[in-house]
């Protein structure tokens, strides 16, 4: 099934926020076709003259969202996977920092029950 975004950003944070305007900025996605999601809606609203579309729903985000960068703080990276617990993104980009790349793994397979 076709996703109504072609990316999905869960965290607002410097390093999203840059990862944002570079692919905006650069036309390598137009900014309709982005959306993002943040706890702190101050955080969604530094972001407004991108023209991306912002939500504090993280699981809309990657229900609809072709690809889905997780740019979470260390600390909420466990919450926001278990809140998206059922959903099963295609294709999961990280940029959190603090947590190895085996980590995120073993986490995201134990909640979604897939076989690494």
């Amino acid at each position: 099934m076709k996703k109504q975004f072609k990316l999905g950003v869960i965290g607002c944070g410097f390093n999203s926020t840059a990862i944002l305007r570079g692919v905006v900025l650069s036309d390598f996605i137009r900014e309709k076709k982005i959306i993002v999601s943040d706890k702190d809606e101050s955080k969604l609203d530094n972001i407004e003259y991108l023209g991306v579309k912002t939500t504090l729903d993280n699981r809309y985000v990657a229900q609809n969202s072709e690809y889905l960068i997780l740019a979470v703080n260390e600390k909420n990276f466990k919450e926001t996977i278990k809140e998206l617990e059922g959903i099963r993104p295609e294709k999961v980009i990280s940029v959190i920092c603090g947590i190895s790349k085996n980590e995120i793994k073993r986490i995201i397979s134990r909640i979604y029950h897939i076989k690494t």
